[in-house]
């Protein structure tokens, strides 16, 4: 959607983007990143933590800021996670980060933060990343930043509503097609009825608005 939208606007445009947690992938936001004219807002939370403690986060690699110039991760309670080795597995490189299994045994937070099988069999937190945490990371700090989170918000209030329209009150939850290119083509009707109904409720608007000032 992205490629397509930059062969139709003038290459010194600078495009804004404002997507859900689920485009947060390490492949999306590198690509995104080395694009000059797109400037993208990707929300990297999962909004299911937003109420969580600390130590209930801990359980999500997200509450485990990492440190670029030490290379090390530090837990919510600040604790350390050192880097121990490199890993491949099929053509792609990881990073290993452990915690010292004595500030882990001596968490009171343990029980919730060492959940995995190799957590639990290590007895220490450890964090497996690959090589688009970097990436993350910039957008993570990114977010946080206030001007993102008013862009972002904008999200809440352009895209939204149309999603809601057409599943609560017009009813349609489900495609009736059964290809791809069908189902491409059922979609742009109800797009097509959509902005149609828009256009003739603006209309209705200005000819009242036009009938009271005339009156």
């Amino acid at each position: 959607m992205v490629a397509a939208l930059e062969k139709e606007l003038p290459s010194q445009s600078l495009i804004k983007f404002v997507t859900d947690a689920g485009y947060n992938k390490g492949e999306n936001l590198s690509w995104i990143d080395g694009k000059k004219n797109i400037d993208a807002y990707i929300s990297m939370n999962d909004r299911r933590e937003d109420s969580k403690t600390d130590l209930d986060k801990a359980i999500g690699r997200n509450s485990f800021e990492y440190d670029e110039d030490a290379d090390h991760f530090v837990c919510p309670t600040g604790k350390l996670l050192d880097f121990q080795r490199p890993r491949s597995s099929n053509g792609v490189e990881y990073a290993i980060y452990k915690a010292a299994l004595s500030d882990c045994q001596t968490c009171p937070g343990r029980q919730q933060c060492l959940v995995t099988a190799t957590d639990k069999k290590a007895g220490a937190k450890i964090i497996e990343v690959d090589g688009f945490h970097h990436d993350r990371q910039s957008m993570r700090e990114k977010m946080q930043r206030p001007e993102a989170k008013v862009i972002y918000a904008e999200r809440c209030v352009e895209p939204e509503p149309v999603w809601g329209h057409i599943k609560k009150n017009l009813g349609i939850r489900r495609f009736r097609m059964r290809s791809f290119v069908s189902m491409k083509g059922e979609f742009l009707i109800i797009a097509i009825a959509m902005n149609l109904s828009k256009l003739v409720r603006k209309q209705i608007r200005l000819s009242a608005a036009n009938h009271i000032a005339m009156a």
